[in-house]
């Protein structure tokens, strides 16, 4: 059965000096082909990899290609999933970041996840509430 992981257990699952590449690792190879993420948590991923953790960009692309997509499926939204999260956004006033773990979350319930894989718990409890988080 698929299990989701949103960009902050696939950064620290392909990088291995992350504080939580053992957790996380363990919780990608757990889930073996069943792992997805959404393409914008592709993004997101190679943001943080050279944003936060300053890594080189070909670096950070060598993981992204390398590893993340060779380990992880899409899970695929529309325009329309991408209209629906901005309106259920602004139907419960949230706002700012938070929009990208409400499409974290629409991917997850997308491919009927039977899990989702986040270091990102609180702000999983305001924009998926019905999912099943470890």
């Amino acid at each position: 059965m698929a299990e989701y992981f949103d960009s902050t257990i696939a950064v620290a699952a392909i990088f291995p000096a992350s504080a939580n590449y053992a957790d996380a690792s363990a919780r990608l190879k757990e889930a073996g082909n069943a792992a997805y993420i959404i393409n914008h948590g592709v993004a997101g991923v190679y943001r943080t990899l050279t944003g936060r953790l300053k890594l080189p960009p070909k670096a950070a692309a060598q993981l992204v290609e390398g590893v993340l997509l060779a380990r992880f499926k899409e899970a695929g939204l529309s325009r329309q999933d991408y209209a629906a999260v901005v309106k259920s956004m602004a139907d419960k006033n949230l706002s700012g970041p938070i929009i990208y773990d409400a499409l974290h979350a629409a991917g997850a319930r997308k491919i009927g996840a039977r899990v989702v894989h986040t270091y990102n718990r609180d702000h999983f409890t305001n924009v998926g509430p019905d999912l099943t988080l470890a």
